[in-house]
């Protein structure tokens, strides 16, 4: 027999308030599955929720697998189902060969943008893309470098986030990894040859074909020589060396210059034979990207390029240097190109990757002999003109 209330009224029975409670559970869950934080959504088991499984592919990276292609993705899915659309956000993470996983919290099937960026890159999209249960395969295209201050856009301002920390890593006070576009942990000639490619582009791109990588091994041979490649002089003089690259009609996008030299030696200074802290640049690449000497190490380096229109496809002048003699060397005193792996130095960059480099080498006999200024003289008047 059932009780009564001192109202009047029958109570509510218990099996009754649980079926509510069930029911108002069942509620709650169905409306945090549309814009809930990653605490509040269902477990999704594989075959009642879908899963997803993604492809990104990344430029400036060694074939995979590589640890360069694990990156943080934000992936965001805006999908419409019937008149109730919903936005859904999941941060993954690739594996060493572009690949991303997760499971969609909606268990029926919806039709979705769907949207893919890293921090450095630019947004892709695909439309319509159906997902239903079980599981759901992507490919998001190839990832576009260059947006270092994660704004959908490739602008100035990210060339200046690249150029204050260019040819820095990690323990320097200068490294920014948001202009470490490759992730090789360095910030150099190939991360601007990167953001060059994508240089006043924005986001979202729709989802296309993967870009094809530039092969090394179909790419001419690019040639970087110092103008002459020999030369004498007393102690004392001072004479010019040409910075000289010539592309074979190659494209290019960046050109970086490490050389050097004993300074016991040699020194360099400008014109008037004052001690120098930059070369002189040619102006023939409007990007100037680094210039800087340093004597007391016997150290230049010269980075250039550019971000809009043709570069030039013959022969044609970098920079110029003036070299003082400051100590006798009649073996020969060598200004050599550097040239590694890593942390990276001289090199000619398009799409982000090296192209195959030839070098040429100074190699300077120094003297007191007094008898040596004439071939001086004679070889000055050879040197080709700076066009």
């Amino acid at each position: 027999m059932g009780r009564f209330s001192g109202l009047g009224r029958k109570p509510v029975p218990r099996g009754v308030l649980a079926a509510l409670f069930v029911l108002a559970g069942l509620i709650i869950i169905a409306l945090l599955s549309f814009n809930a934080p990653a605490w509040a959504r269902p477990y999704a088991a594989n075959g009642i929720f879908p899963v997803v499984y993604g492809t990104v592919h990344l430029q400036g990276r060694p074939a995979p697998p590589a640890p360069s292609w694990s990156v943080p993705l934000a992936v965001t899915l805006e999908c419409g189902v019937s008149t109730l659309p919903g936005l859904y956000t999941y941060s993954v993470t690739t594996d060493q060969t572009g690949h991303f996983t997760f499971t969609h919290v909606v268990s029926y099937t919806s039709t979705c943008d769907f949207r893919v960026k890293n921090p450095h890159t630019l947004r892709n999209v695909k439309y319509n893309v159906t997902i239903n249960a079980g599981d759901n395969y992507v490919d998001m295209g190839t990832l576009r470098e260059g947006d270092a201050n994660n704004d959908n856009r490739v602008s100035l301002v990210d060339f200046s986030i690249l150029a204050t920390a260019y040819d820095s890593g990690p323990g320097n006070p200068r490294f920014d990894p948001r202009a470490d576009f490759n992730e090789n942990d360095w910030i150099e000639i190939a991360d601007f040859s990167l953001l060059a490619t994508n240089y006043d582009r924005a986001g979202d791109i729709p989802v296309s074909m993967p870009a094809a990588a530039v092969s090394a091994s179909t790419a001419p041979t690019v040639t970087l020589k110092l103008v002459p490649a020999y030369w004498a002089a007393p102690l004392g003089d001072i004479f010019m060396v040409d910075i000289r690259m010539d592309p074979h009609a190659q494209p290019f996008q960046g050109v970086a210059v490490f050389l050097r030299f004993n300074p016991a030696d040699l020194q360099v200074v400008d014109a008037q034979g004052n001690p120098a802290a930059e070369i002189e640049d040619s102006g023939n690449l409007p990007v100037l990207i680094r210039n800087q000497v340093d004597n007391s190490a016997g150290e230049i380096s010269f980075s250039a390029g550019i971000l809009e229109g043709t570069p030039p496809a013959e022969e044609f002048s970098l920079a110029r240097m003036y070299l003082k003699v400051t100590g006798v060397n009649i073996a020969g005193s060598p200004v050599e190109f550097v040239v590694q792996d890593y942390p990276p130095r001289t090199g000619v960059t398009y799409d982000g990757y090296y192209l195959p480099l030839e070098i040429q080498d100074l190699t300077a006999r120094l003297g007191e002999v007094r008898i040596l200024w004439p071939l001086f003289k004679r070889r000055a008047s050879t040197l080709p003109e700076v066009p």
